[in-house]
């Protein structure tokens, strides 16, 4: 159990850059298909 809650921990940061890139891309895309 201990394994899989580091393993957790260190993945969790990933996740978060993921889901803001995430973000930025839901944001972006109107834009860019305004400006193509």
């Amino acid at each position: 159990m201990a394994k899989v809650q580091i393993k957790s921990e260190k993945l969790t940061p990933f996740g978060g850059i993921f889901s803001i890139m995430e973000q930025f891309d839901s944001m972006l895309s109107p834009i860019i298909d305004q400006t193509l």
